[in-house]
């Protein structure tokens, strides 16, 4: 039979806790030169450097100096220079852009600008809900900049206020019969872009086309 013993165990003194050693890394002089230079390149790269994408227009903004403003030199695609605080880059887009009007949202793209079908009264007192595609461009940044804002300011206080407004003067010419005459609907889908042009070129955007896609009467005439 085995016999007990007793067996005793070393324990660490109270309030004493381990530590773990963390290993030296140990850099020769030319690896810490580099790490030093890239995160001096990063550092500038972030704070000196903008760059502008190949879809995008760069406007420079000069917030202090006797140059103060919005520059009209107009930045491409690549890397640019500015001075932090000094200076700052603004962005607007340089391709086509879409408005949908639509009260059925998953039939536009993902990428347009979705606002709610144009509500037009036809020349003989009837109401209709019009899908419209309007595509643009931003054909000069510095006009659209300076006379209506940065950012998406070109969509809510450009395009869309005058696109509703348009339709409603050209397609609304047309009787309700006439609407479902197609080339006289086109016509006056080319007037409202005509129009449109005339409201917003002196701004810095061009209208391409205006295209009705479909159009839906009240309930009242589709019951009759």
């Amino acid at each position: 039979m085995m016999e007990e013993k007793d067996v005793k165990f070393a324990s660490m003194p109270a309030g004493r806790r381990t530590r773990v050693k963390i290993p030296r890394l140990r850099l020769s002089g030319r690896t810490s030169l580099l790490i030093g230079v890239a995160a001096l390149l990063v550092m500038t790269y972030n704070s000196f450097l903008q760059y502008v994408e190949p879809n995008e227009y760069g406007i420079k903004q000069v917030k202090l100096g006797a140059n103060r403003g919005i520059q009209e030199k107009i930045y491409g695609p690549g890397l640019h220079f500015i001075i932090p605080v000094v200076q700052k880059m603004h962005f607007l887009p340089k391709d086509i852009q879409v408005l949908e009007l639509t009260n059925f949202p998953r039939t536009a793209s993902e990428y347009a600008r979705q606002e709610k079908a144009a509500h037009i009264q036809t020349s003989d007192g009837f109401f209709v809900d019009v899908d419209v595609s309007v595509l643009y461009h931003i054909a000069d940044p510095y006009k659209v900049f300076t006379k209506i804002g940065p950012g998406n300011l070109f969509e809510d206080n450009g395009v869309i206020p005058k696109t509703e407004p348009s339709l409603k003067e050209t397609l609304g010419e047309l009787t309700t019969e006439e609407f479902y005459n197609s080339p006289l609907r086109a016509a006056k889908a080319q007037a409202a872009r005509e129009k449109l042009n005339e409201e917003l070129e002196d701004k810095g955007i061009v209208v391409d086309y205006v295209l009705v896609r479909y159009f839906r009467y009240s309930d009242e005439i589709q019951k009759n």
